[in-house]
């Protein structure tokens, strides 16, 4: 088995050589285009004693030194990381990852961070309990987290007031000191490199402050921030029958629009500067185009509109027909001025 000395004592060599030839070139026994070409060459056998050493510890540990490439990791091996938070670079502030049968000890879960996308899914070692990883921050478990994703009110239903949890890796924050959604401080941009906008594109509706905060700076209730966070999204299951159903609210008796999107329940509109799908950076030309027939404004704003174009049409049409009773009031024949007789036929008639 190769040995670090080994490849010490070879690349001492090397570089004794290097030395070798810059001292020729200087004192003119070499010409420089000789030298050239021997660096070439020496820099070429550095190389491959670098790989030698790279194989050679890849062999002998356990951990792994780089990323497997996609379609590298063997038949039936999985790719598992410790709890430290994850780098790009194995070996970095004791981030190691390493290569293990999914069936042998100890037990793993797949891991809900993104650590490396390219592998299409990595594991980590099952801890009982809260689940925790990436040193001191609790996280919820990935079946936890596949719920959160699905459900912006999740920390509502399950009475959460003090935390809130990163739809990105399932991470328990408490956004007095998380810094939710602080440019370039928060969790978002320290952790996944996601600003607050494209956090919110990612996953619609997901809170960024934890009801606890929300009610103290709103001077209300909890239980009543509970009630109406809860009230203001559709639950998975009725989303999925939502989207199926253009006429979901009329059959449930609301008079409110929902978001196919996010199944937030909104009282008007959907669509316009400033409303509810500007923050899913869509159109209601999109938005139309993906969710054919749905509603895009309630019951009641739909007619209401209709009401006011009435009206507006009634306004308009008395406005035409008075123009007209006036110009017919005022209208002269072309030779008016040139024809005296016509005054005294206007006269004549006027005063009958």
């Amino acid at each position: 088995m190769r040995t670090a000395d080994q490849s010490i004592k070879e690349l001492k060599e090397e570089a004794r050589k290097m030395s070798t030839l810059m001292t020729d070139v200087v004192l003119g026994v070499i010409s420089p285009k000789v030298c050239n070409a021997a660096c070439r060459a020496s820099a070429k056998r550095v190389k491959e004693i670098a790989t030698k050493d790279y194989k050679a510890r890849q062999r002998g540990s356990r951990y792994l030194v780089s990323i497997p490439k996609p379609g590298a990791v063997p038949p039936g091996m999985v790719v598992v990381h410790n709890h430290i938070r994850p780098r790009r670079h194995l070996g970095w502030q004791g981030f190691r990852a390493w290569l293990q049968s999914p069936d042998d000890p100890p037990a793993l879960v797949v891991c809900p961070c993104r650590w490396a996308p390219e592998l299409g899914g990595h594991y980590r070692v099952k801890r009982s309990g809260l689940e925790k990883c990436h040193g001191s921050v609790p996280y919820v478990s990935p079946e936890e987290l596949i719920e959160c994703r699905k459900d912006p009110a999740w920390e509502a239903r399950h009475d959460m007031i003090d935390r809130i949890v990163c739809r990105e890796c399932g991470a328990l924050l408490k956004s007095s000191n998380s810094g939710m959604a602080k440019k370039h401080t928060g969790h978002l941009w320290r952790r996944h490199r996601m600003t607050f906008k494209e956090y919110k594109l990612t996953h619609p509706g997901a809170p960024l402050y934890t009801l606890q905060l929300n009610a103290i700076r709103s001077q209300s209730k909890v239980k009543d921030l509970i009630t109406k966070r809860v009230n203001a999204f559709l639950t998975p299951d009725e989303l999925a029958a939502c989207r199926k159903n253009p006429t979901w609210e009329q059959d449930h008796g609301l008079d409110v629009v929902v978001c196919r999107v996010c199944g937030a329940k909104l009282k008007k509109i959907l669509c316009g500067g400033g409303y509810h799908l500007t923050q899913h950076g869509m159109g209601l030309k999109e938005y139309r185009a993906e969710y054919p027939n749905a509603p895009w404004r309630t019951a009641g704003t739909t007619a209401r509109h209709r009401q006011g174009m009435i009206e507006t049409r009634a306004r308009r049409t008395a406005k035409l027909a008075a123009a007209d009773r006036i110009l017919a009031a005022n209208w002269r024949p072309e030779d008016w001025d040139q024809r005296p007789q016509w005054h005294a036929l206007g006269d004549k008639l006027l005063s009958c």
